[in-house]
Parts: C-alpha cells; structure tokens; sequence
C-alpha cells in the first residue's frame, strides 16, 4: 500500500513540474514582453498598445491563477498522501526518513523530483521579483495619466464659458 501511495505522490509531484516549466515559459515571454522584446505584437497606435498590454495582463493573470489553483489542489492532495505515508511509517514526514522503506531507485526519483520543484518554484519567485516591480511602475503611469487627464478636464471646465449667453433687452416702454 505505501509503494502506491509513493507512486501516486510522485505522479502529482511529475504534474507540478510540468505545470512550474510551462509556468516559467509564460513568466519569461510576459517579462520579455514588458520589457519590449518581445517582437510577436508591435502595436502601430498607442489604442492599440494599450489594448494588447490589457489582453496579454488579462491572459497572464488568469493562466497563472489557474495554474496555482491547480497547484494548490494538487498539494492538499499530497498532504493527504504524506498523512497516510506517515501513519504507516510512524514517522514524520521527511524524505530522508523514507529511505530504508523504498527501493533505490524510487527514492531517488522522488529525492530529485523535490529538489527539481524546489529549483523551479525559487526561479517563479524570482521572476516574481522581476515582474511585479514592473507592473506597479505601469500602472503608476496609469494613474499618473490619469491624475493629467482628470486635471485638464477640471481646468477646461473652470475656464470654460457654462454655455452661449442669452440677449437681453431693456424694455424702454414702461
């Protein structure tokens, strides 16, 4: 029983390094994107940048949530696993501690599948660090934009005339 609980847990483990490698891929092509190298979309109005700026944000939001989602799913599943691994053991849960209990071969898979996970999810925080910065100086030249137009508007407004004057005549006859 614990060999397919082994089996199963490496299998969820293999499904998270898929879903971190295509996460990375995406991450970098966003980056190169914010950083304009990216040369698949050039935009030949400032409408159209900010349109293919708003609809690749949209894209990347919510492929990486679902990416985590399916992330998080997976890893209340190997809780679950490593709870049942570790009440047939009656140990804790260590990789270290599974070693006099499985076949070489298996340990060591699993030994590298969680050392290649951790590797990949320091190089997602990573990019992480690159990104978010960039994003907040976009959407500070968002707001700052905004603040300029919001600004012209309430000059034009204060000097503007409120509308075209009606004549007015004096009425001598009374």
């Amino acid at each position: 029983m614990r060999e397919e609980y082994i089996k199963h847990l490496i299998a969820l483990y293999q499904e998270d390094l898929e879903d971190y490698r295509e996460l990375l891929q995406r991450m970098s092509s966003y980056y190169s994107f914010l950083n304009g190298t990216d040369d698949t979309d050039r935009p030949n109005t400032e409408n159209e940048a900010k349109d293919i700026f708003q609809q690749k944000l949209q894209q990347f939001a919510a492929y990486r949530e679902q990416v985590f989602e399916n992330l998080r799913q997976r890893a209340k599943q190997a809780q679950d696993l490593q709870a049942k691994i570790t009440s047939e053991l009656g140990t804790q849960w260590e990789i270290v501690a599974l070693e006099p209990h499985l076949p070489a071969a298996v340990y060591s898979e699993l030994r590298n599948l969680v050392e290649r996970l951790r590797e990949h999810m320091a190089e997602v925080l990573e990019l992480d660090a690159k990104i978010i910065p960039r994003l907040n100086q976009e959407l500070k030249e968002i707001k700052s934009e905004l603040y300029r137009l919001q600004n012209s508007q309430k000059t034009k407004n204060a000097y503007e005339s409120s509308g075209p004057v009606e004549a007015r005549f004096i009425d001598k006859v009374k």
